[in-house]
Order: C-alpha cells, then sequence, then structure tokens
C-alpha cells in the first residue's frame, strides 16, 4: 500500500501538531513540593494518592488544589493550595492526636486560655491536649492578673482551676520597680492602658518595653514571645478596647512607636522584626521589605537578619534574590546552620540541586542540635534521590532514622530506602523491609504502603 504525498504531508501535520500541542500542556503545568514535619505523611492531591512526605507532585494545572496529609498518631490536615506555573512547596506541621484532657475554669470566667503560648479558647473549657507530659497554661482576662501554671496531663482528664485576681496600675509599677528586666510586668501594664483608653500611656510602656526586648538575654524568651502576641493583639483588635474606629485610631500610634524605638535604638534587631510583620499582615509586603533593608544597613555585621529576609524571599517565590541574602549572610557567619539549610531550599527550589547537596553537607557540621541534623538529612536525602545518586540517599535516610525517636515515622522512612532498593535493581532487600513493616507497624496507611511496594517489586 502507498501513500500519496498530500496525505504523507497532512499526517506529518497532525503528527507535529500533537507534538507542539502536547508541549503547550506540559510546559503550562505546574509541579509542587509537598513537605511535613515530621515527614513520612501519606498525601492525597485533589483525593487522589500522590506518596508519603516529601513528595513531589508533577503536571498539575495552575490554580487551586486540595492537599490532604494523613499520618498514624497525628491529626489529619487538608489545605487548599494555590499553585502557580513552575516548581512550588507547601509545607505541613502536623500535631499529635489527643491523648489526655485538661479541663480549665476560671473565676471570674470568660477568660481567654492559652495552652503552651497558644491561644486554644475561653472558660470554662476541656482541651484534648495533643500529647501527654507537662503543659503549659497562661489563663488571662482584661483587667486582671494573668495566671498560669505547668500540668503534667497523662490520658485521663484533668481539672485546673484558676482563681484571677483584679490587676491595678499601681501593681505593676511596683513589679517593674522590684524587677526592671521583667518584660513581662511592661507587656501587662501596656495591655492594662489600652484597655483604659490611656493610649499614651501605653505607647510610652510599650517603647520601653521594646527597649528592654533589644537585650540579649530576651532573643529566645517566653516573655519576649507573649511581648510580641501582645502587639499583634492591640495592633489587630483581637481584644475588647473600643471597637472597630478605636483600632483604627491606634494602629498608626503602634506603628509610629515602633518607628520611634527603631531612630532611638537602630540596633534593635526586634523593632525590625515587629514592624516588618506588621506591615506583612496588613497587606504591604513592600514596606515590610524596607524595614528589613533598614535593618541591614542599621546592622551590617547582623547575620541573622539577613537569613530572616532571605526567608521572606523564598516566601515569594524570589529564589535568586534569597540567594543572595543567604551568601551575605554566610559571608558574616560561615557557620551559621540556617544560612546553610535555607540557601540549599533556594538552589533546590532553582534546580540547582548540586549547589543544594554541597550547601546542605556543610550544613551538618553546624546543626545546632539533633532534630537540625535529622531535617538535614531527610533533606539531603531528597537533594540524593533527585541527582540520581541512590545508594548515597540511602545512607542518609539511614543517618535520619537513628534520631527518629518516633517508630512509626522510622518505618515510613524505611519505606523510602525500599523504593530506593527496587530504583537499584534490589529486589530482596526491599521486600525485607517491606516484610518487616507489615510485622511491625500498626499504622494501616504504612502497612497498605508496604503491601503496594510488594506488589509493586514483584
Amino acid at each position: 500500500m502507498t501513500v500519496s504525498r498530500p496525505a504523507w504531508a497532512i499526517a506529518v501535520a497532525c503528527l507535529l501538531g500533537g507534538i507542539a500541542l502536547l508541549y503547550a500542556l506540559l510546559s503550562n503545568r505546574a509541579t509542587i513540593l509537598i513537605t511535613s514535619a515530621p515527614p513520612g505523611a501519606m498525601v492525597s492531591v485533589n483525593d487522589r494518592y500522590a506518596g508519603l512526605t516529601p513528595v513531589t507532585v508533577p503536571h498539575l494545572p495552575p490554580g487551586k488544589h486540595l492537599v490532604k496529609l494523613t499520618k498514624h498518631a497525628y491529626a489529619p490536615q487538608s489545605r487548599a493550595v494555590d499553585v502557580a506555573r513552575g516548581r512550588s512547596e507547601v509545607h505541613f506541621e502536623l500535631r499529635s492526636e489527643a491523648r489526655g484532657k485538661l479541663k480549665v475554669t476560671s473565676e471570674p470566667s470568660e477568660a481567654e486560655v492559652y495552652l503552651d503560648g497558644r491561644l486554644v479558647g475561653a472558660t470554662p473549657i476541656t482541651l484534648s491536649v495533643l500529647e501527654s507530659g507537662s503543659h503549659d497554661v497562661r489563663v488571662q482576662k482584661d483587667h486582671f492578673i494573668p495566671w498560669q501554671a505547668s500540668v503534667a496531663v497523662a490520658d485521663a482528664e484533668k481539672a485546673l482551676h484558676a482563681p484571677l485576681k483584679a490587676k491595678m496600675e499601681d501593681y505593676y509599677l511596683a513589679a517593674i520597680q522590684s524587677n526592671p528586666r521583667d518584660l513581662s510586668n511592661y507587656s501587662e501594664l501596656c495591655h492594662y492602658y489600652v484597655t483604659q483608653g490611656r493610649w499614651d500611656d501605653a505607647m510610652n510602656m510599650l517603647q520601653k518595653a521594646i527597649a528592654l526586648a533589644a537585650s540579649p538575654e530576651q532573643r529566645s524568651s517566653d516573655d519576649l514571645r507573649r511581648f510580641r502576641q501582645e502587639i499583634e493583639k492591640i495592633y489587630f483588635g483581637q481584644f475588647d478596647y473600643g471597637g472597630l474606629d478605636a483600632v483604627k485610631e491606634l494602629r498608626p500610634k503602634l506603628e509610629a512607636a515602633l518607628e520611634s524605638a527603631i531612630e532611638s535604638n537602630p540596633r534593635n534587631l526586634q523593632c525590625y522584626e515587629i514592624l516588618s510583620s506588621v506591615y506583612k499582615r496588613t497587606g504591604r509586603p513592600e514596606k515590610a521589605f524596607e524595614v528589613f533593608q533598614r535593618g541591614i544597613k542599621a546592622l551590617p555585621a547582623d547575620a541573622e537578619l539577613r537569613v530572616l529576609l532571605g526567608k521572606e524571599y523564598q516566601k515569594r517565590r524570589r529564589n535568586a534574590e534569597a540567594v543572595e541574602c543567604f551568601k551575605q549572610a554566610l559571608a558574616l557567619n560561615p557557620a551559621s546552620f540556617d544560612a546553610h539549610y535555607f540557601l540549599a531550599q533556594s538552589y533546590r527550589d532553582l534546580g540547582q540541586r548540586r549547589e543544594a547537596l554541597d550547601e546542605l553537607q556543610v550544613a551538618l557540621k553546624h546543626c545546632p542540635d539533633s532534630a537540625s541534623r535529622m531535617n538535614t538529612y531527610v533533606s539531603l536525602a531528597t537533594v540524593q534521590n533527585y541527582l540520581g545518586q541512590y545508594r548515597e540517599a540511602i545512607e542518609s535516610w539511614k543517618a535520619a532514622i537513628k534520631l527518629q525517636p518516633y517508630k512509626e515515622v522510622a518505618n515510613s522512612w524505611q519505606l523510602q530506602i525500599a523504593y530506593l532498593h527496587l530504583r537499584l535493581g534490589e529486589r530482596a532487600a526491599a521486600h525485607k523491609i517491606a516484610s518487616d513493616i507489615l510485622s511491625t507497624a500498626t499504622s494501616t496507611s504504612l502497612k497498605t504502603q508496604a503491601e503496594r511496594l510488594l506488589l509493586w517489586g514483584k
């Protein structure tokens, strides 16, 4: 059978057109990297199974996609993720499922309850505590002295009653005079002045608190964290002090107080962080960037500020600029773990995986704790997998497993090793790992994954 020239030409044209259409469709697709802490969570995208975190899901159309994560002993999470064309990343912080219960009451009632620094409701309330063990409970209400305690919660229900005492200006002034280095007293007095409508006094006390917050001993304290929460609560009207009009009137005063604090002490890192956070949350990202740039000029030798700016660039997928920030931070502090670690992330997102690999290997030398070392090994294994360094990735997963205290997480990482063995053609090793998981794992999802691996590897 012969094909006429016109028919042949038409067939070729159709084929080329189909290839062009396929290329156009693929080039308009998005790829998303889904990670979690801890890793090893089962991922579904638009109700379709995608793998275990960390996992890369390719060929998605740009737009919103429903991402769900499930993991044994952790509460399931779902999020609508807006994916743009190209490569993006989404991270989930998984919370352990409830184990114990804590009933909190107060006199008077309707007081805010904070569990481990997080607002969880108002009294009376029964909390499903995330993990058994010791937890910090803080109960507070306008015009009353905050009450706090550390309580041990087991699997059973425990009751806690907070008798609140009315707070007065003289109480906090005396407390400040007695202990002028206690940041919490300044924060509480500022809160009191705001509730009384004494805004100038509140801003004056706020500036004193900001000055104290700049001291080195405050940089990682719980009081500093609560102080920053207090500023956000005032700024966003998260407690009753006069309605929306009052909030609108007080916001410029608060911004001016922060700006004034920067002018009086340009080396106060906390001011730059707080003010930039305010600008970001009110839809003024360029103002936030400008604050960071001012901070870098005022603190030219501060590597941490450059790391923070780099992370802001990362969130906006401006990874080339993030790389420059992290490099500047490393020029100031070559031993900065955060700079090496986040530089590796930017390199990875830019497709420069060998550079990412190099930075992660350096980061391993500067890990401040075992958790950082474990996460670095996980990132290292992921990059090595991308580069086809399957043997090296296996060793990185093994190193991470040694640092992982949770058996189910370790089992999920063992599955990653099993898949790598399959890529290397080592079916016996992969099947042994899957069989071990089937016999020891309690997670249904892990067992399902192990069964699939056994079937896939046959």
